[in-house]
């Protein structure tokens, strides 16, 4: 039985930290198959993560369709899109009282990093996934208060799937 796995939260909420917003809630509503991420946007200055915006497949179905974006005006915009059979399978970032960084890596081993680089500000954190024997990351989750404060990821094991599709 397909069964989402959210990881403990990295980061921290403040006083205007807003509720938690993701795509895990329109993902279980909006289709039964299996999601898997397309193409990350993330809104960024170099030094802190704004917002983001994630595109999924569907099953041999591309959507350009954003479950969750906080818009950010003035601020860089950068887009990594996945190649077809590839998938998320870890992330993480840097945190202190917001996020500084996001990464994700892919089973291909590439990994995508959004915002500050190096030795920057922030703990390097890595989400958790153990619950999984081969996580598949399917979707984000971040306090908002202007900036993304904290974040989380919920995933699928993918020993409890279908074979990944490829798109064409």
């Amino acid at each position: 039985e397909k069964q989402v796995k959210e990881s403990p939260v990295c980061g921290k909420s403040h006083q205007d930290t807003e509720e938690e917003y993701g795509d895990i809630q329109g993902l279980k509503t909006a289709v039964e198959e299996t999601p898997y991420i397309k193409c990350i946007e993330v809104h960024h200055d170099g030094k802190e993560i704004y917002g983001y915006q994630m595109y999924y497949y569907f099953n041999n179905y591309a959507t350009e369709e954003a479950l969750w974006l906080e818009y950010a005006p003035g601020r860089a915009v950068l887009a990594r899109q996945l190649e077809p059979t590839e998938y998320i399978c870890s992330a993480g970032g840097r945190f202190d009282k917001v996020c500084r960084q996001l990464w994700f890596k892919t089973n291909t081993d590439r990994v995508i990093s959004f915002g500050s680089q190096g030795d920057a500000e922030g703990t390097p954190k890595t989400f958790d996934t153990s619950l999984a024997e081969k996580p598949l990351i399917v979707a984000l989750g971040v306090g908002m208060g202007g900036s993304v404060h904290h974040a989380r990821v919920y995933y699928l094991d993918l020993l409890n799937l279908p074979l990944i599709p490829t798109i064409q």
